[in-house]
């Protein structure tokens, strides 16, 4: 999109893109008219593709007058049925996604590598693990078993979550039943180390196209002064207020530079095969549970090849409705973790739900064990569940709470702008997760709380 504004006798050029903004520097439309003229003349005769129309995409009305659109990918043709997130971007960069007969996603991408080209990377790998791991089984069916047993590479995370499986997922039943114990002795079964069919805990792409748009290159004349240290770009992240929702997108930098580099993106469709909700449209305390479980295992299949999320949020955990378990998506952002390079990867994340160590850039729990930069790990993925469990406990009440404001209020100071301090203390003091009590006792029963609570000592101590 192409903008001129004028200031008495100033004007600008701007330039907006779901890649990237600029604007020119100023100059005076009576001393200086060339490059008005030569605007006005560019927005006479440019294509509508120049002038920021996308010619795969058509917009047209049905015969009750409603508006839909026709996306193009790879020479079929999607019709729009309804919006599957209707919220407001705060950016003007930023996905778009629509609901259909599958799902369309529409986004910006910087990198070199896509979503369809990670998820493929990632069963590639799990598919040589399970190859492997059968060759292991038959040698160890002909032999005695050698010390450290295949399910030791499973993280001990997967392996609680197992055993608490059976109370936070019954934490929407009364109390008189959720308070029954399992008999005597009995032990929770652990889920395999590679499900047979990890696929399940992943959308479907069925199609994807990187459109071929032409996109001006003004980033490599990109001037560092532009950013003023970089305070004006600090302000204007901290000015936004962060929704509950947790739809305020991070990915940069811990510290802002002047040299940092600029190019722009890549514009991507990718088509999903399952119509599925995100799970903070669910409203059913089970089906949270059991998708926050499934969610566990996914990054633990993820780990096991290599590789970590780094964006676990609302937006892109899901409910299979026809399936009746989780699913992710959003892999743009998944990394293998034992680079050389880890961490210089930008920051990245959705901020009500990152890791504490990663939104401050700074080691709290793993310094003694860990030298050098820090760099996201499986841990923070792990932390990132949690505070997703915390939100979408405390935010879905099964009894009102009496004070509701105060919870609001409560809830405001775990995930609001000022969360940082609140949640360092619920994470490095062993009696933290008392505040975490209070938000989440209405929904949960007692055996849920205890779940979580177990889980979070789990993760931290």
């Amino acid at each position: 999109m192409l903008q001129l504004s004028i200031d008495d006798d100033n004007a600008r050029l701007w330039y907006f893109s779901r890649s990237h903004s600029a604007r020119s520097a100023p100059f005076n439309v009576k001393t200086d008219v060339r490059p008005l003229i030569r605007f006005i003349i560019a927005m006479l005769f440019g294509t509508p593709e120049q002038l920021g129309f996308d010619p795969s995409i058509t917009r047209k009305r049905d015969d009750q007058g409603q508006i839909y659109y026709v996306y193009t990918i790879n020479e079929h043709f999607y019709r729009t049925l309804a919006p599957l997130s209707d919220f407001c971007a705060l950016a003007i960069s930023g996905p778009s996604r629509w609901a259909q007969k599958h799902v369309l996603k529409d986004y910006w991408w910087e990198e070199n590598h896509t979503e369809l080209e990670i998820q493929r990377s990632i069963f590639q790998r799990l598919d040589d693990l399970k190859e492997s791991l059968n060759a292991a089984s038959e040698a160890a069916s002909k032999s005695p078993p050698a010390s450290g047993s295949l399910r030791s590479a499973a993280p001990e995370s997967l392996m609680f979550v197992a055993a608490a499986s059976d109370s936070l997922t019954s934490v929407a039943a009364p109390r008189s039943l959720t308070s029954a114990s399992k008999p005597s002795g009995s032990t929770p079964k652990s889920p395999p180390l590679l499900p047979a069919n990890y696929q399940r805990y992943f959308v479907t792409i069925i199609d994807q196209e990187v459109l071929n748009q032409t996109v001006p290159n003004i980033c490599s004349k990109w001037q560092p002064s532009h950013l003023d240290d970089g305070q004006h770009v600090k302000q204007a992240l901290g000015s936004n207020r962060i929704g509950h929702d947790g739809q305020l997108k991070v990915s940069t930098a811990p510290e802002f530079r002047n040299d940092q580099k600029f190019a722009p993106k890549q514009h991507c469709r990718i088509l999903y095969q399952e119509v599925c909700e995100t799970i903070d449209y669910l409203d059913d305390v089970v089906k949270i549970a059991q998708t926050l479980y499934d969610c566990v295992i996914e990054l633990h299949l993820l780990y096991l090849v290599g590789y970590i999320h780094r964006d676990i949020s609302v937006g892109n955990v899901f409910y299979d409705c026809s399936g009746g378990h989780g699913r992710i998506s959003d892999l743009e952002y998944a990394r293998t973790f034992h680079r050389d390079d880890a961490a210089t990867d930008p920051k990245t994340g959705t901020l009500a739900f990152m890791a504490l160590e990663i939104q401050s850039g700074v080691y709290y729990f793993w310094n003694y064990l860990i030298t050098g930069d820090l760099f996201h790990n499986y841990i923070h993925d792990l932390e990132s569940v949690f505070w997703l469990a915390v939100w979408m406990f405390s935010s879905t009440y099964m009894r009102q709470p009496p004070d509701i404001e105060k919870h609001k209020t409560s809830i405001d100071s775990m995930f609001g702008l000022k969360a940082l301090s609140n949640r360092l203390k619920v994470m490095k003091y062993a009696d933290g997760f008392s505040n975490i009590h209070e938000l989440v006792q209405h929904t949960l029963s007692p055996a849920g709380i205890d779940a979580l609570s177990s889980f979070h000592n789990h993760r931290f101590f």
